[in-house]
């Protein structure tokens, strides 16, 4: 009980120094972030070692300090090949609003309590939502009063994207596997193929400076 006890307690304190520090996330030396299919931490997977060059320490007074890898508000992209364990990391990163008790592996994993996971949902119903940031046209609505019963990938992701703002969220994390990806990026020939159709909009990349600088940051992970 004493364990479990400072285990939350620690936790609790590094979520507070967060924004001291500039930080919206924090990944302490030693983490054992991997899982099995029922939760619980995958016997071989291995401590995180942070580079000496991304290391950061926080001070929790009579708590000591700790060490890890802190990540800074604004725009933070993880690019990495195939089952290198970028899903794996925003994965802890969204269980990091919660306390965990010792042994778990995710204990020194914390991050802001708003944090949302964004992602595509084909098929869900989305209801005189306003989309106009991102979509400039959408056929058969009014993309500021857009009504859909079986929203695309894309759409989808973008009202979720706008929800979670307007629910106070200051960290989104997008993972490229479970997004739609040309509501993240289009590249300049998918531009000048769909023409005047993406005239006018934004897609959700060329969005992510401009929501850091109101107050809303973003982790991405891409393979591509």
């Amino acid at each position: 009980l004493r364990d479990l006890r400072r285990a939350v307690a620690i936790q609790q304190a590094l979520r507070a120094a967060l924004p001291a520090q500039g930080l919206i996330a924090f990944i302490g030396e030693g983490s054992r972030l991997a899982r099995t299919s029922d939760g619980s931490v995958l016997q071989r997977c291995r401590p995180l070692r942070v580079p000496r060059a991304l290391r950061v320490r926080l001070d929790l007074g009579k708590l000591g300090s700790v060490t890890g890898l802190g990540l800074q508000r604004g725009v933070t992209v993880i690019a990495g090949a195939a089952y290198h364990g970028k899903s794996t990391l925003l994965q802890a990163l969204a269980a990091g609003r919660d306390d965990h008790r010792p042994g778990d592996g995710r204990e020194l994993v914390v991050c802001d309590p708003s944090v949302v996971t964004v992602q595509a949902e084909d098929g869900r119903p989305i209801t005189r939502q306003d989309l106009s940031l991102f979509f400039a046209r959408l056929p058969g609505s009014n993309p500021r009063r857009f009504t859909c019963a079986r929203a695309s990938g894309a759409t989808s992701m973008a009202a979720s994207t706008l929800q979670a703002i307007a629910a106070g969220c200051r960290l989104l994390l997008i993972d490229e596997d479970s997004a739609a990806g040309n509501f993240l990026w289009l590249d300049p020939m998918m531009r000048c193929l769909v023409g005047s159709q993406a005239t006018g909009g934004s897609t959700l990349v060329e969005m992510l400076p401009a929501l850091a600088a109101h107050g809303i940051s973003t982790v991405l992970a891409v393979g591509s």
